[in-house]
């Protein structure tokens, strides 16, 4: 009834596992979408924004559309906006630090002496990653940024920068696929 489909963030035990190149990431996101058209089960996809501008871009190489956020929506539904580190989530460690995700550990106080509800809505990292035109390079730059915003986990993990381009999106802004 229900299939999640978890994109690695290569942090923590993570960084030693060999991830998916992009091309790799566009190949996993046509099974996933045939499967997810399909409607015999709820298909969930996390860490891996850019699934929804690939279903975007399906819906609007099919004609489908319904003006989400002014692009078209395929028969898949997705909400209007995902959930990403800083951005409609956060996580507290056992020890109480506060961090956008699990996955992205820039610690931006402590529940024992940070309002856990200020933290998410006026620190400067959590509003900074929730502002997707604050973004660095192509996912800065990009039309779906948006809808998509690219895995910040990831760009941190892979970049040193959460603001910085998610790696594994082979999307050059423009609309084209890199290698295309």
């Amino acid at each position: 009834m229900f299939w999640e489909v978890f994109f690695l963030v290569p942090t923590g035990r993570g960084a030693v596992l060999q991830g998916l190149t992009g091309p790799q990431c566009e190949d996993a996101f046509r099974t996933i979408h045939a499967v997810q058209r399909r409607g015999e089960f709820v298909v969930k996809v996390t860490e891996a924004p850019h699934y929804r501008r690939f279903v975007a871009q399906q819906a609007a190489s099919a004609g489908n559309g319904n003006g989400v956020e002014g692009l078209p929506a395929a028969p898949i539904r997705l909400g209007p906006k995902g959930v990403n580190a800083g951005n409609g989530f956060l996580f507290v460690s056992h020890v109480g630090e506060i961090y956008p995700s699990g996955f992205l550990p820039l610690s931006v106080g402590n529940v024992r002496t940070y309002d856990l509800a200020a933290a998410y809505r006026t620190s400067g990292l959590f509003r900074d990653l929730r502002d997707p035109d604050r973004f660095q390079g192509p996912c800065g730059r990009c039309e779906f940024r948006h809808l998509c915003g690219g895995s910040r986990s990831r760009a941190h993990a892979l970049t040193g920068d959460p603001l910085g381009s998610d790696p594994w999106c082979v999307l050059v802004p423009g609309g084209t696929l890199a290698g295309e």
